[in-house]
């Protein structure tokens, strides 16, 4: 057998194999080395050159004990797996026990330091290793597990700071703070140890938000980076509350050169019943409170909130405390907060991240010759598969849900988790209306297709929803190609109102339906790379109808704050580092395009009120929805919806670049199969429509790129 381990035995040590079989120099022959383990099993095992094993033993039994010693073997998981909900630091103001997953360690040290802004180490515990060994019950299998409580109140004032030593049978040593650590110092190096009950929740917050949807197609979310949102001084935002969380809950802000409401009184005005906020977990980009600009997709201490979105980054509560205030405001305002998670990868180099200098060669994924698999192109991919990268997630997941009131979580490049993992996340939150959605890209990581939750086995994982690139290329275009409201588009109008039904996904709930987020180029810089000629009343339609696909469309709805208003990033398509002058909010804006901002309102009303716009099983899209106009290349799309109020819908999109009129009086037009001459539009209840569209002698007339919905009461 070959590359089933790793000794590093060149002295004939006694050790625990890591990864693969190394060769012994200047041996030509064999080699010897005894294996001893907690359980009490002791090996003489005879290894060649050519990393095959000689023994004394039956080679089957060798290859067992080897494999429960190599990480990335599922007889690994089986020895030494753990299950217990005690990893990290159980507290009481008695005492604290603090318990570490780290099989492969000789020994584990834990350093307390004199404060969470010192570097001095003031007293050193010995850990203890577990002696319980079950294979069939791993809450109960602690071999793998180290240990040990302090006596009295560590987490009194702003909290009590520790790490871990550890060291390696092979001699080698790490120091690491806590992988399952939920409260950092400044910067992120040191775990913290907090009373729960000092300072870290502000009255009246709960993890029970009673406004989460029962149906993801009713949900309709606002995508917000913590630091964009408020960080220019249009914002009217607090100065020392710019680009923090206080800073995206304070109320009654005004933009100072115009006076129209922003920042969360902007959101709150738009309708919406979600926000998304980008990553406000540990990073190693922001945890130091850093002038440098990140959107914060580089995991460091997975589930404690950034130290760079507090106020005050030097006490340990102050980022727990205000990110449950952000929340609670939102809560109260009635919209639900989802955040924004990246399990896929770790920031930084993952050699030194706190999963590999805990269990060293164990959390990432590798590929056949054991370099890091690179799917994420980050570095590195999490081996979710395992079963204790399995549980953290879940773990961390679970944490942010029940300690912050978590509404819902979007998945940072989902297809690199395996299905099983997604599966067991449905599981975790099944009844609790908890958003669950992410990005379905397949991605080149080492793990075999069936297994990734991408978008192509969405049938495998019916409660997750996927970001629908589908419906964004039809309606915005590529590079290289325009879209619907951006010009002669080669997309059919047929394939266009399959995604418009949410027909993407095994679930219509599993569509969810956008034009613009974080990364890539704006909406309104889309409009303008495709059509830089246009005038300024040209791009409004093309950023109105765009917008309106979107609300008008089956399954769940995302919008980014600012699109509304016409948000720009000078072109640039990935703006990660590209500084607050290209990424903050410009909430002048509000000024100079507040009519797409009133259509925005007016079509995400609709979404919201009209039932028969979030429909969850295509035998109702057949009952209630219409297709009346769609015939390829006319670049206009029509239906009827049987409105929940027993009256009717009408709702025409146009792409093209002349005017459409249908109604009473209305002449045939070759690129409708219908334009209803036997409706009198005059008598319409309302209408909701782009600036161009007017209505006379009962018929409508819809300008070049435009939609218009005109409602029928029953």
């Amino acid at each position: 057998m070959k590359n089933i381990g790793y000794l590093r035995n060149k002295d004939n040590e006694r050790v625990y194999p890591i990864t693969k079989w190394e060769a012994v120099e200047d041996k030509n022959n064999v080699f010897s080395t005894e294996l001893n383990s907690p359980d009490g099993s002791n090996w003489t095992i005879t290894i060649d050159n050519h990393g095959n094993i000689k023994t004394v033993k039956k080679v089957a039994d060798a290859i067992q004990f080897v494999h429960q010693y190599n990480q990335l073997t599922p007889e690994f998981d089986e020895f030494w797996g753990y299950s217990g909900n005690d990893l990290g630091y159980t507290y009481t103001p008695q005492a604290t026990t603090i318990k570490l997953w780290a099989p492969t360690a000789k020994s584990v040290e834990l350093l307390i330091y004199d404060g969470p802004n010192s570097d001095t180490v003031s007293r050193v515990y010995r850990m203890n290793r577990g002696t319980s060994f079950s294979r069939n019950d791993h809450s109960a299998n602690t071999i793998g597990v180290w240990s040990v409580t302090l006596e009295g109140d560590y987490g009194k004032q702003i909290g009590t700071a520790y790490r871990y030593s550890l060291t390696f049978p092979d001699g080698h040593k790490t120091e690491t703070q806590d992988p399952y650590t939920t409260a950092i110092s400044y910067g992120g190096e040191k775990s913290v140890i907090l009373d729960p009950n000092n300072g870290l929740t502000p009255d009246g917050f709960t993890i029970n938000f009673a406004g989460r949807v029962d149906s993801p197609t009713k949900a309709i979310i606002g995508e917000i980076s913590i630091r964009d949102f408020t960080k220019s001084d249009t914002s009217g935002v607090d100065q020392n509350q710019r680009g923090k969380f206080l800073g995206a809950c304070q109320p009654g802000t005004k933009n100072p050169n115009f006076g129209q409401p922003t920042g969360f009184d902007h959101v709150k005005s738009l309708g919406l019943n979600y926000i998304q906020v980008m990553p406000m977990f540990s990073t190693y980009s922001g945890d130091a409170n850093s002038s440098d600009y990140s959107w914060g997709y580089d995991p460091k201490n997975y589930n404690a909130p950034t130290t760079g979105f507090a106020t005050n980054p030097q006490d340990p509560r102050s980022a727990i405390y205000e990110l449950k205030t952000m929340i609670k405001a939102y809560h109260d305002a009635g919209i639900g907060v989802a955040m924004d998670v990246v399990y896929n990868h770790v920031g930084g180099d993952a050699m030194q991240s706190p999963f590999e200098k805990t269990v060293p060669g164990y959390y990432f994924r590798k590929n056949a010759d054991g370099s890091l698999s690179n799917g994420s192109y980050c570095g590195n991919d999490f081996r979710s598969e395992a079963e204790m990268s399995r549980k953290f997630i879940l773990d961390s997941v679970k944490h942010w849900q029940s300690t912050y009131g978590i509404d819902g979580f979007r998945f940072d490049l989902l297809g690199i988790i395996d299905t099983t993992t997604s599966k067991q996340i449905e599981a975790a939150f099944s009844g609790q209306n908890i958003l669950l959605y992410g990005e379905g890209w397949n991605m080149p990581t080492n793990l075999p297709e069936n297994l990734k939750s991408m978008n192509d086995n969405s049938a495998q994982i019916p409660s997750i929803s996927f970001f629908n690139g589908t419906y964004r290329d039809q309606i915005i275009g590529t590079n290289s190609q325009p879209g619907f409201v951006s010009g002669n588009s080669s997309y059919r109008e047929s394939d266009i109102v399959n995604s418009l039904l949410a027909s993407d996904f095994s679930q219509m709930s599993q569509n969810l339906q956008y034009v613009e987020v974080h990364d890539d180029r704006t909406l309104s810089d889309n409009n303008w790379y495709h059509n830089p000629d246009d005038d300024e009343k040209t791009h409004e339609h093309r950023m109105a109808l765009a917008n309106a696909m979107v609300m008008l469309a089956q399954g769940m709805s995302l919008i980014q704050i600012g699109q509304d208003f016409w948000r720009n990033k000078d072109m640039n398509d990935n703006s990660y580092n590209a500084g607050d002058v290209i990424n903050a909010l410009n909430w002048d804006y509000l000024q100079y395009h507040a009519d797409t901002v009133q259509m925005m309102r007016d079509v995400i009303a609709l979404k919201r009120n009209e039932k028969r716009l979030q429909l969850t099983n295509r035998g109702d899209v057949a009952r209630f929805v219409s297709i009346d106009n769609e015939i390829n290349d006319s670049k206009v799309i029509s239906m009827t919806i049987q409105a929940s109020d027993g009256g009717k819908k009408v709702i025409l999109l146009n792409g093209s670049d002349t005017p459409v009129v249908i109604g009473s009086g209305a002449s045939d037009d070759h690129r409708l199969k219908k334009n209803y001459t036997d409706t009198n539009f005059d008598y319409s209840n309302y209408m909701i429509s782009s600036a161009n569209v007017t209505k006379a002698n009962g018929a409508i007339t819809i300008g070049a790129i435009g939609y218009v919905v005109v409602g029928f009461s029953g």
